[in-house]
């Protein structure tokens, strides 16, 4: 069971890490992975006293190192929260405290999901880099449409 339970964490970190495109959700700084400078991290963004809410992609935000020591867990807590507000929504901390009493208790399930949406994830960062290489029109088309 705690090698499952490692298995899980380092596929939901992969997971934050690949949605958030290796970048800071905070600050935008590239993570070493693609060639930046900064080491990231896979923050929770509240607490994790269940299995729903240490799992869950939707409470989760990839932040630098030093954003999540001192920013998300040191003297400037206040201002990263309400910096994760606006990235996030206003009310994402009333939205995943509802699942503070959620009991998820089938492991199996839950490391078929974090696969399952890691693969959808690489899949589109597959099919953008295809486009952007194949068509240098596709970016300027994309932001059009938005």
């Amino acid at each position: 069971m705690n090698s499952l339970r490692k298995e899980l964490d380092r596929l939901w970190k992969e997971a934050v890490y690949l949605r958030a495109g290796y970048k800071s959700e905070l600050s935008g700084k590239e993570g070493k992975q693609i060639g930046g400078d900064h080491v990231l991290n896979a923050h929770h963004i509240i607490h994790k006293p269940n299995n729903y809410l240490r799992y869950s992609l939707d409470n989760g935000i990839c932040v630098t190192s030093g954003e999540h020591l001192y920013g998300c867990h040191g003297p400037q807590e206040e201002r990263y929260r309400e910096w994760i507000k606006e990235k996030r929504g206003q009310d994402i901390y009333e939205r995943l405290s509802i699942f503070k009493n959620n009991k998820v208790k089938d492991l199996l399930l839950v490391k078929i999901y974090l696969n399952e949406q890691i693969e959808k994830m690489n899949y589109m960062y597959r099919s953008i880099e295809f486009f952007k290489k194949n068509d240098p029109s596709f970016i300027k088309k994309t932001r059009e449409k938005a």
